[in-house]
């Protein structure tokens, strides 16, 4: 088992205990990975798609992880879970540059309550990009102009861009 948590503005500000964020990650004997959130709940507006992979999920409350792997250009896995079950799942190669977008992932569980969320999702062996997996997590929360980005592993830079995975250096351990 891999514990990530997020507990810091994506800025480098550590934040309050209550609004941090855990992303448990294990590998299942067939190669797929179990994924596991528990993270605050902000109650922020639901998504237009019902429980389905949904494009532009990134705009609404939601917790993200990135798995990179080997090569040049660096292929990467965008994994996107929100409190009310929908998901987007993209490949890219390189820099922003989506290959794959809205690819099945298969959300096994999700609860909420007034302070909290938990979700239990599958991601297929296929959809994990080869070699050693360098790992980012994070939680987008609130409405534009009041959003909030928090992370694992901070980034730099002048504004949240969780797509500089050259800065990621947590390991995901197979």
């Amino acid at each position: 088992m891999n514990d990530f948590f997020i507990k810091y503005t994506w800025d480098n500000q550590l934040i309050s205990v209550d609004k941090h964020a855990n992303v448990s990650v294990k590998w299942l004997k067939n190669g797929n990975l179990s994924i596991n959130i528990d993270a605050p709940f902000a109650n922020d507006p639901k998504p237009v798609c019902e429980n389905t992979a949904c494009w532009g999920l990134w705009n609404y409350e939601v917790v993200e992880l990135f798995l990179v792997g080997e090569g040049n250009p660096t292929p990467y896995t965008e994994i996107e879970i929100s409190p009310w079950g929908n998901h987007l799942v993209l490949q890219l190669l390189g820099y922003r540059n989506v290959i794959e977008q809205e690819l099945p992932l298969n959300i096994i569980n999700v609860k909420r309550d007034t302070k909290r969320w938990q979700a239990h999702a599958i991601i297929d062996a296929d959809l994990i990009p080869k070699g050693v997996l360098k790992v980012n997590a994070f939680r987008v929360s609130g409405v534009e102009p009041n959003r909030d980005y928090h992370v694992m592993t901070p980034m730099k830079g002048l504004e949240p861009d969780f797509h500089h995975i050259d800065q990621f250096t947590q390991e995901l351990m197979r």
